[in-house]
């Protein structure tokens, strides 16, 4: 709202009577308090969910104002100053009902604006978003008068001039998913000695901040219990959102793979088991974000972290061959009584 380009400016005057019949006296109060809106009803502020300022002004002067700007700094609490951000775009602030949306208001009149802000990832870095708005006012008799914003609660120690606060739980969160196909390298329709086990792992950033540093700890081991080694590191594929290998923003989920090749002994033992813990950390934080992996299969008594578990029939055969051959011994050319025979 543009206080210096008012086209009312006639009515501004029959309200407050001529500027030079009076001494302007300036005088404006801004009060601003903040309500979480939570979408999806789990008791936490996300990035995508909101928080609604409400803004009551007061003309405290004895002179018509007739614009107001509008401009929020808003702050992380464990943010730099470099950090902090303004949203000054005047669309941002809408009057309330009954309210008019031009910034005029009468000496002693007050008016009501809301300001709906959108979550960001970078709000919830500390868990505290401090929200300090400072309005500008342009009575009508020339000038303009600025006023910080005070969040009406005096019982903190702070009396004026305090931001808006909103706590947003920081809630960091990863998942892990992990499932097992097999190559029949040989063709013989069995799986053994050789054939290959390719893993595709799926991790999902479940919680409401950025992760980096994600890193994996795998265990593969037979049926035997004996400590197996991947065919090399667990490769990334992709992510949703476009990140790179490591870092997952709100919401985003990343693919990797890994495999392994089939051994004697594993056939012997009948099993191939593995289980993956991914490690990542949040923000000011170091390696604090962690999960096992699971093989999605929820259901009755089924608990998170079950190991990736691949079964090799184990073919149990044997074929017997007998051969008979008869010994001549007589050499009459025909089996008589002597002849020998023998077995292979």
């Amino acid at each position: 709202f543009q206080g210096n380009s008012i086209a009312n400016i006639q009515n501004a005057l029959s309200i407050t009577n001529s500027c030079s019949t009076i001494t302007p006296s300036y005088g404006l109060d801004v009060s601003q308090t903040s309500t979480g809106i939570d979408l999806n009803s789990d008791g936490n502020l996300s990035p995508g969910e909101a928080i609604r300022y409400n803004i009551t002004i007061t003309n405290s002067g004895n002179s018509t104002i007739t614009g107001l700007d509008f401009n929020s700094a808003m702050a992380p609490t464990l943010f730099a100053q470099a950090d902090m951000y303004s949203v000054a775009n005047p669309s941002k602030y809408i009057a309330s009902q009954n309210n008019r949306s031009d910034g005029f208001i009468i000496p002693g009149g007050q008016a009501a604006f809301t300001h709906t802000h959108t979550i960001t990832i970078a709000d919830t870095v500390d868990g505290n978003l401090k929200n300090l708005l400072y309005v500008t006012a342009y009575p009508v008799c020339g000038g303009s008068i600025i006023d910080i914003s005070d969040d009406g609660d005096d019982s903190d120690g702070n009396t004026t001039d305090d931001p808006a606060e909103t706590f947003i739980v920081p809630n960091p969160e990863v998942t892990v998913s992990k499932t097992a196909t097999t190559t029949d390298s040989n063709g013989d329709g069995l799986l053994g000695v050789n054939d290959t086990i390719t893993y595709t792992i799926t991790v999902s950033n479940t919680g409401n901040m950025t992760l980096t540093g994600i890193s994996f700890d795998d265990t593969l081991k037979n049926g035997y219990g004996t400590a197996l080694s991947l065919n090399g590191p667990v490769t990334f594929i992709s992510s949703s959102q476009g990140s790179v290998s490591g870092t997952l923003l709100f919401t985003e989920a990343a693919s990797y793979t890994a495999s392994y090749t089939i051994t004697q002994a594993d056939v012997d033992s009948g099993l191939i088991s593995n289980s993956l813990l991914v490690i990542s950390s949040s923000p000011n934080q170091t390696n604090n974000v962690t999960d096992t992996s699971d093989v999605g299969n929820i259901g009755a008594g089924d608990t998170d972290g079950d190991p990736t578990v691949t079964n090799i029939p184990n073919i149990n055969s044997m074929e017997l061959i007998k051969l008979a051959e008869v010994i001549d011994v007589d050499g009459s050319g025909t089996n008589n009584l002597g002849d020998i025979i023998k077995y292979t």
